[in-house]
């Protein structure tokens, strides 16, 4: 297994303006370590990201808050994207960086009062997706994918959410 981590700027989903590796374990430079990486990773939650970037790390000074991209990959596959929201400077010079998930995106948009009735799961997740997508950046949209739900599911509606018993499978397309 090998893992390298990149930084850089998105201007669409999985397009990147910049891209510039700033952990590859292979690298005997001293421009391309970090110290400490941790990453956390749970099913329906962002995750985090941290690390320490020592001063003669490639891009110690050029990650700037909620814009960068931060990309986790394993074998060349993408395992975990998101931004840095914070980081602080020691008095080695050595900046202390924590991300967030992608999933967090989803802060970055309001949804105004709305009433789902009768509608699918699928319609109901790709109302939120694209109402998402058009208040944020292209690189932090979401669409909607296969949505399959098992024997429990929420239903929205205008007065909140109730359980409804069932199965419900959808393909691509929104069919059963």
């Amino acid at each position: 297994m090998s893992y390298k981590i990149y930084a850089g700027i998105q201007t669409g989903v999985d397009i990147w303006q910049t891209k510039t590796c700033i952990y590859d374990p292979a690298d005997f430079s001293e421009t391309k370590k970090l110290i400490s990486p941790t990453l956390t990773r749970e099913v329906g939650k962002a995750g985090s990201f941290e690390f320490t970037m020592p001063l003669g790390n490639v891009a110690h000074s050029a990650l700037q808050k909620l814009r960068t991209t931060v990309s986790v990959e394993q074998d060349g596959v993408c395992i975990w994207e998101g931004r840095p929201m914070s980081h602080e400077q020691d008095f080695m010079l050595r900046q202390k960086v924590y991300c967030e998930g992608e999933l967090a995106y989803l802060n970055d948009s309001a949804l105004a009062p709305y009433k789902a009735e009768n509608v699918t799961v699928r319609d109901f997740l790709t109302f939120l997706c694209e109402n998402h997508s058009q208040q944020v950046d292209a690189y932090k949209s979401f669409v909607c994918g296969n949505v399959r739900v098992g024997e429990r599911y929420l239903v929205p509606v205008q007065a909140g959410c109730y359980f409804k018993q069932g199965s419900v499978s959808y393909d691509d397309d929104g069919n059963h």
